[in-house]
């Protein structure tokens, strides 16, 4: 009696526990909610510059140095608005800031000692930009010019897993996105979020389920631990729905990292050919 007053009791607090519990006339398997994988979903992290003009007054070389009875006159900086005319009596001049942004990439690659990851293009797009993954250095092999996706690459003694692809995406299936939401509390904590796919075309997936700034670039699994696209743009929440988050499809990168890997693969097969041969004379 005891043993089903415990199932019913498991029953009713939506316990997600794998569970099996007989009883004299009944067994009950509960089975366990997917979880994806996560070790191949990496923190990344570029420094770069931003580029401005400004149209900054001359100085004058007859003004009189300021006394005790003069009062001082700084120099007016002023924005660059009209056009490209300018200020009368200023120039232009070109500044230079240096600026970081940090956000989410995934591997899914690895060939003659590299390592291949995908990232949102926005995540790096800065001038003279400098890749970190996982504290890694790291350097782009592709920026697509169709969709938000770069591909990166880069060496690393750490194991990590290489996720397949698929360009299989169902409205109502189940997802999940993965990825490093900002500095929240000072650390760098990766978030897994549980949704839903409410809409798919050819060029956007669309996870309802919730999403943050710098998950951007992060993966969105299927429940067979696919990637299916990759997260590029965050909606705020519009009553009643939850957040929603905006993915490439997978198929705009599946194919272009395919043709990288396979040129790899041809250059792996000529550099064991030639050594073969050096060997041979």
């Amino acid at each position: 009696m005891y043993k089903i007053i415990l199932l019913t009791l498991l029953i009713l607090s939506g316990c997600s526990i794998p569970v099996t519990i007989e009883t004299d006339h009944l067994t009950v398997i509960q089975k366990t909610e997917h979880i994806p994988n996560t070790d191949g979903v990496l923190h990344l992290k570029t420094k770069g510059y931003s580029y401005h003009y400004l149209w900054i007054s001359k100085k004058s070389t007859t003004r009189p140095k300021p006394t005790l009875d003069t009062s001082i006159i700084e120099e007016p900086i002023f924005d660059f608005f009209d056009k490209g005319k300018g200020i009368e009596g200023a120039e232009k001049k070109l500044m230079k800031r240096p600026v970081s942004s940090t956000g989410t990439c995934f591997v899914v690659g690895q060939i003659n000692g590299y390592y291949y990851a995908i990232t949102a293009k926005h995540v790096i797009a800065v001038p003279e930009a400098e890749i970190f993954i996982d504290h890694q250095k790291g350097e782009i092999v592709l920026m697509m010019h169709r969709a938000d996706i770069a591909i990166l690459r880069f060496k690393s003694n750490k194991t990590y897993p290489v996720y397949k692809m698929s360009v299989n995406a169902k409205i109502l299936d189940d997802a999940w996105i993965v990825g490093y939401p900002g500095n929240i509390t000072n650390t760098i904590r990766k978030f897994t979020v549980k949704g839903n796919i409410c809409n798919v075309s050819k060029t956007e997936i669309w996870f309802s389920g919730g999403g943050a700034k710098g998950m951007s670039g992060g993966p969105i699994f299927n429940d067979k631990n696919e990637v299916i696209g990759t997260a590029s743009r965050f909606l705020p929440s519009l009553y009643p729905c939850d957040n929603f988050v905006n993915n490439v499809p997978a198929r705009f990168f599946k194919y272009q990292l395919e043709a990288i890997i396979s040129k790899e693969k041809i250059k792996q097969i000529i550099n064991k050919i030639n050594i073969l041969e050096k060997k041979k004379s």
